[in-house]
């Protein structure tokens, strides 16, 4: 008896090496399995993202266009673990317990990066130029036509959130730096047919209401333009389900003065990036919340 419990207890020693080792070269596996669990398809961490932007070579080789290193593995997960830790992200987690078909059908838990594999920088330009991945959603929708789409190839090929921005831009501090996202998939419920000054006030009161911070502030904002385009990729990518179908989402970001850039109606052209005068309204606009 007393040969059996030394034996188990090495055994749970060894286990315990072994999970501290997996979490000292990168992600934590306890905490990647728990969130895929709360978010199911909805989870977008190094695993899922990287798994992705795995495309094809023109040998029909497998090519990671996205790889973590091992110190960026270990920062997505210090970050997480911050992330999960704010105490209106925490308070609302503990919540959507209660309702957890509501969590993995309406929200999605998404690290944001800056570069590919290559050190080059994930802009809306590069996602756009890039073969290997039209090839990829093609694969996917024989119909795709395009990756990114607009009204106004001039006015987008000047825009920053086309040029530079990356998915983890955030607006409020002008910074690039990998980060977590919590973000509704589609756009929050409100009214229809409203302008943007509305739909931010709208914005305000489902943040609030959701305990996710306010709306004016870094907290709970709309999305970023690179941030949607990104999400929209990495989705339909993961789960072959395109978002934002006839929908698009205001953001914060102008282009040019007095009009803000908006992202959406993902269809078989790509995903289209427009802009539009703040006092335009539609039925089909609406808003997306990043916190």
């Amino acid at each position: 008896m007393d040969q059996d419990r030394r034996i188990k207890a090495i055994h749970r020693l060894l286990k315990a090496r072994d999970e501290t080792r997996k979490e000292s070269e990168g992600f934590s596996p306890d905490l990647s399995r728990e969130m895929r669990s709360l978010f199911a398809d909805s989870f977008f961490g190094p695993d899922e993202i990287e798994s992705a932007f795995t495309v094809k070579d023109a040998q029909g080789k497998d090519v990671k266009l996205i790889e973590l290193t091992p110190a960026e593995r270990q920062e997505a997960s210090r970050l997480l673990k911050e992330k999960l830790n704010e105490p209106d992200i925490k308070a609302f987690l503990l919540e959507m317990k209660k309702t957890p078909d509501e969590l993995k059908n309406d929200w999605a838990l998404t690290l944001r990066l800056t570069k590919f594999k290559d050190g080059t920088d994930i802009t809306m330009k590069a996602l756009r130029e890039n073969p290997l991945i039209l090839a990829k959603m093609k694969e996917i929708d024989p119909k795709q036509k395009g990756v990114i789409w607009t009204s106004d190839e001039n006015w987008l090929k000047q825009q920053p959130c086309y040029t530079t921005h990356t998915p983890a831009f955030d607006p409020a501090t002008n910074t690039f730096s990998m980060r977590w996202s919590l973000r509704t998939k589609e756009l929050i419920p409100g009214p229809n047919d409203v302008d943007h000054a509305a739909l931010t006030k709208e914005l305000e009161k489902f943040s609030l209401g959701k305990r996710l911070g306010n709306a004016g502030s870094a907290t709970g904002r709309k999305s970023a333009p690179a941030e949607d385009v990104f999400y929209l990729l990495e989705r339909f990518l993961k789960t072959k389900e395109k978002g934002l179908v006839g929908k698009w989402a205001w953001s914060d970001v102008e282009g040019p003065v007095g009009y803000f850039v908006h992202v959406g109606r993902f269809g078989t052209d790509g995903v289209r990036v427009d802009r539009d005068h703040s006092v335009f309204h539609i039925g089909s606009l609406g808003v997306a919340l990043s916190r």
